[in-house]
């Protein structure tokens, strides 16, 4: 058999990373998909992506912050399309030089011995099966098995805030029903007795806050990407005005676990965007074939009224990611001004009317 050098054994364990998804007919969520762009991002070789902040809607990505080269830049957009369920990848990482520091060198047993203890010691990963395979020269590989990725995403992040770690590379296994959990209150996530806010806190966080802005008329949801890391809310994009600046920055610290948030949105005036009017009749129209335009939503049975350019979604659904889907593609239709979300999440189907 051949055997496969360093640099393969890595890129070969990457792609399996990246790649791994459900059947071909199952829901690929947004959190699933950020959680493994965020791990592809965070073990690449070669790649420096501490400051990168990932958003996805409807499988498509934004990527935001900075990345001190251009071929960071382009290895980064290239490692996201790499995940299995991106759609499309909004590119808006900017290049920025990093300041020169001296690196102070921790000696790999005293690295080695921090970071077990760190694993050890957070309590989302209690229970977890991901331990430290070796560390040398800083470089950090975690192997063992994870009950999910939002898990695994957690261990890596643990890891790179230890002291001493230069890089993080992974052959972590995660469960074969991985990309079908939920990051709500679905049973998936109920292992051993904890609860998703243990398992998934960060892309839960993300996902509430979404919700928190597609149902405020102040804020232009669509334009605003949410990211969140260790219960940080960064919010990114464009609004029209400092007030929705302030008003969206209001919604995320209102979502309860949220412990801080940073605002990294831009003012863009109102009349550099362009205005679309549209009646009510019109809007319902609009609204009801954005949300049943993904054959998943087939399963779900969303009733849309709008009155004054604000849509209501009422009725049922199979899962939170539909309802989440539901609300994003509602509030995505140019003239609805905010969304009052009333969906059930119920096993029932109908079909919609």
């Amino acid at each position: 058999m051949k055997r496969l050098g360093r640099s393969a054994l890595a890129s070969s364990l990457l792609v399996s990373l990246l790649a791994t998804a459900p059947s071909a007919h199952a829901w690929v969520s947004d959190p699933w998909i950020t959680a493994k762009v965020k791990i592809g991002l965070s073990t690449t070789e070669g790649l420096s992506a501490a400051n990168v902040s990932v958003d996805t809607v409807d499988g498509r990505v934004t990527l935001f912050g900075e990345v001190p080269t251009e071929d960071d830049k382009r290895k980064a957009e290239a490692t996201t399309r790499e995940v299995s369920g991106v759609r499309d990848v909004r590119n808006l990482l900017a290049v920025v030089a990093p300041a020169r520091s001296r690196a102070s060198r921790v000696k790999d047993d005293a690295v080695r011995h921090a970071l077990e203890s760190a694993l050890a010691e957070d309590p989302r990963l209690s229970g977890s099966g991901i331990r430290v395979a070796s560390v040398v020269g800083g470089v950090v590989v975690l192997a063992g098995t994870a009950r999910n990725s939002a898990e695994h995403l957690r261990a890596i992040d643990v890891a790179r805030h230890v002291r001493g770690v230069q890089t993080v590379k992974t052959t972590v296994e995660t469960a074969p029903n991985d990309a079908e959990l939920d990051v709500w209150s679905g049973h998936e996530l109920r292992q051993q007795g904890r609860g998703v806010l243990d398992v998934a806190s960060d892309l839960w966080l993300t996902a509430e806050t979404r919700l928190k802005l597609v149902g405020d008329p102040r804020v232009p949801a669509p334009d605003i990407s949410v990211d969140c890391r260790d219960q940080t809310i960064t919010l990114f994009g464009i609004v029209q005005s400092p007030q929705a600046k302030r008003a969206a920055a209001a919604d995320a610290r209102s979502v309860q676990g949220v412990r801080k948030v940073r605002n990294e949105l831009e003012v863009v005036s109102a009349s550099k965007q362009p205005i679309v009017q549209a009646r009510d009749e019109e809007l319902e129209q609009a609204v009801a074939k954005a949300i049943y335009e993904r054959p998943e939503m087939k399963h779900a049975a969303v009733r849309v009224t709008v009155r004054n350019g604000v849509a209501r979604l009422a009725g049922s659904a199979p899962s939170q990611q539909h309802r989440l889907f539901a609300a994003t593609a509602a509030r995505s239709v140019p003239g609805v001004r905010a969304v009052k979300e009333e969906v059930q999440v119920t096993t029932v189907t109908e079909q919609p009317k």
